[in-house]
């Protein structure tokens, strides 16, 4: 009788164990199958490029078109070569800050105020707020927008009196709150790349010139009220 009861009592502890295991097997597959698709179907992370803050700067060589003035004693300003420089910093490569300085060293204009072959230098400097968005697993294109205020300044050789070159001339400048916006392209290869660029600018106007005051403040005035040009350059960038 004793040796029955042994037997009864293996034979469901042989029975229980299987039951157990049978369940055990039946849970891990699932996972273990999941697992196994997973490390099958990797999924790549998805970017939109570099998301560092950084700073920026690049110089560039250019030109100044399709200039004009609310002024009706400057018949025309001519097109002109231009340089300059830019420096920035983009948070997180998105927005931020930039200073743009050109300067365009030999003009061309028809005005009773300054000689016709006078050195007339004009430049401006401008604060603006630049958004761009980085392309590229490393943010190395960098489409931009950006817009500000600043200065646009002038100088030339004007005439004693008006159109008596005998008479003799005297150098002048004179500056002007102006605007501009603008946008382009950056593209890198890891830190140096290029920087392309279109800009329009205008300054303040003023519609009258005041005809008592000396001829060099009544050309400042013709030529710098209502100012308005195009600017296209390319130039060499950094980044950092």
């Amino acid at each position: 009788m004793r040796t029955a009861s042994y037997v009864i009592a293996a034979g469901l502890t042989a029975a229980l164990s299987a039951s157990a295991a049978a369940q055990t097997t039946a849970q891990t597959t699932p996972q273990a199958s999941a697992s196994l698709a997973n490390q099958a179907t990797p999924v790549a992370p998805v970017t939109s490029g570099e998301i560092h803050s950084h700073w920026v700067a690049a110089g560039f060589i250019g030109a100044g078109f399709s200039p004009s003035t609310d002024s009706a004693a400057l018949d025309n300003l001519g097109s002109h070569l231009d340089f300059g420089g830019q420096a920035g910093y983009l948070w997180r490569g998105v927005i931020g800050g930039e200073f743009l300085a050109d300067f365009a060293p030999s003009l061309t204009a028809d005005t009773i105020f300054v000689r016709s072959d006078s050195s007339l230098n004009m430049s401006s400097y401008m604060g603006n707020v630049i958004g761009a968005y980085p392309l590229g697993s490393e943010g190395q294109f960098q489409p931009y927008l950006s817009g500000g205020f600043g200065s646009i300044n002038v100088a030339a050789d004007a005439f004693n009196v008006l159109g008596n070159d005998a008479l003799g001339t005297e150098r002048f400048s004179d500056r002007r709150l102006g605007t501009n916006i603008g946008g382009g392209l950056m593209a890198f290869a890891n830190h140096l790349g290029v920087r392309s660029d279109l800009r329009w600018y205008r300054s303040s106007s003023s519609n009258t010139v005041n005809l008592d005051a000396p001829i060099r403040d009544q050309a400042g005035q013709a030529l710098l009220s209502g100012l308005r040009y195009w600017r296209a350059n390319v130039g060499v960038a950094v980044r950092w």
